[in-house]
C-alpha cells in the first residue's frame, strides 16, 4: 500500500482517518492537527468573547480573580486556626506557668520561714552557750591560777600556794585554801626546760580570801620564783580561772591591744578589759 501523502509502500502501518499514511507523514499530520486544533479553539473563545454581554465578559473575568480570593480566603482561615491553636497552647503553657510561680512562692515563702527558724534557733543556742559559759565560769568564782612556779619533784603545792599568796597578803591562811594542784598536761606536749612550767589552779574555801589575793596581785611585782627557792628569776603571776572561750578570747585582745597601743588588760569575774593608760577609762 502507498502513503497517501509520499506515495511510499515501505513502512505504511498507520492511519489517520481513512488515509493510510507512514508514520513520518503521520507525525506532521498530527502536528498540524494540534496547531489548529488550537487555533480553533481561539477561535471560538474570540466569536464567544465577541458574542457575551459586557457583564458576562466581566463575570468571566472575575472568575479567576474569585478563585485566588477563594484561595486567600483559605489560606486566611487555616492561619486562624493555627492562631487559635497557638492562643491554645498559650493559655495552656500560662496556666502551667502560674501553678509554677504558685509552687515557687509557696517555696519561697516556706524557705523564709525556715530561715526564721533557723534564726531563732542560731539565736537561742548562741544564748544557751552564753548560759553555759557564764555558768562554768560562776561555778570557777572561787578558783585562781598562779603561773610561773617551776616544777619540782615531790612538789607540795598547796605548800607553794600558801607562800605565794603570803606575800600578796600576810594574813592569808592555811584554812583559807581548800585544793591546789597542777593544771593537766596538754596532749602531745611533754613539760621540759623549754615550755613554760604548768599553772597551779588553787580552789579557796570563801569567795572573800580569793579576792584578797586577786586584788592585791599587783604585790608580786617585784618578786620572782627565786624568792621561793627555785633557781629562776622568772616573775610569778596571779590570774582567774577563765573557761576556754574566756581564755582563747583574751588571747586575741591582748594582740588587738598591742596592735592598737592600749597599755593594761586584765580580767575581773571572768569579764575582759582594756585600758590605754592610767587617766583612761
Amino acid at each position: 500500500m502507498k502513503c497517501h501523502d509520499c506515495n511510499a509502500r515501505k513502512g505504511v502501518k498507520l492511519c489517520q482517518g481513512d488515509l493510510m499514511l507512514c508514520a513520518s507523514c503521520n507525525a506532521k499530520r498530527s502536528t498540524s492537527t494540534s496547531t489548529e486544533s488550537e487555533s480553533e479553539k481561539d477561535k471560538m473563545a474570540t466569536s464567544m468573547s465577541i458574542g457575551m454581554s459586557p457583564a458576562d465578559q466581566l463575570h468571566a473575568m472575575l472568575q479567576p480573580i474569585s478563585a485566588q480570593l477563594l484561595k486567600i480566603g483559605n489560606d486566611l482561615m487555616e492561619v486562624k486556626k493555627k492562631q487559635a491553636d497557638l492562643v491554645s497552647s498559650f493559655d495552656f503553657f500560662n496556666e502551667k506557668y502560674e501553678a509554677l510561680s504558685a509552687r515557687l512562692d509557696q517555696v519561697f515563702q516556706c524557705n523564709k520561714e525556715l530561715k526564721q527558724v533557723n534564726k531563732d534557733l542560731s539565736q537561742r543556742v548562741t544564748a544557751l552557750e552564753r548560759e553555759v559559759t557564764d555558768l562554768n565560769q560562776y561555778q570557777r568564782r572561787i578558783n585562781l591560777e598562779i603561773s610561773g612556779v617551776p616544777v619540782s619533784e615531790n612538789e607540795d603545792t598547796t605548800a607553794i600556794v600558801l607562800s605565794v599568796c603570803k606575800k600578796v597578803n600576810p594574813g592569808i591562811q592555811a584554812s583559807d585554801i581548800d585544793i591546789a594542784h597542777r593544771l593537766p598536761t596538754k596532749e602531745n606536749n611533754s613539760e621540759n626546760e623549754h615550755t613554760k612550767p604548768r599553772p597551779i589552779i588553787v580552789k579557796f574555801t570563801t569567795r572573800s580570801s580569793r579576792n584578797s589575793i586577786y586584788e592585791n596581785r599587783k604585790n608580786l611585782k617585784d618578786i620572782t620564783a627565786r624568792n621561793f627557792g627555785f633557781n629562776s628569776t622568772g616573775r610569778i603571776f596571779i590570774n582567774e580561772n577563765l573557761v576556754l572561750a574566756t581564755r582563747q578570747l583574751l588571747f586575741k585582745v591582748n594582740i588587738a591591744r598591742k596592735r592598737a597601743g592600749y597599755r593594761f588588760l586584765w580580767t575581773n569575774n571572768g569579764k575582759i578589759y582594756i585600758k590605754k593608760n592610767v587617766n583612761s577609762r
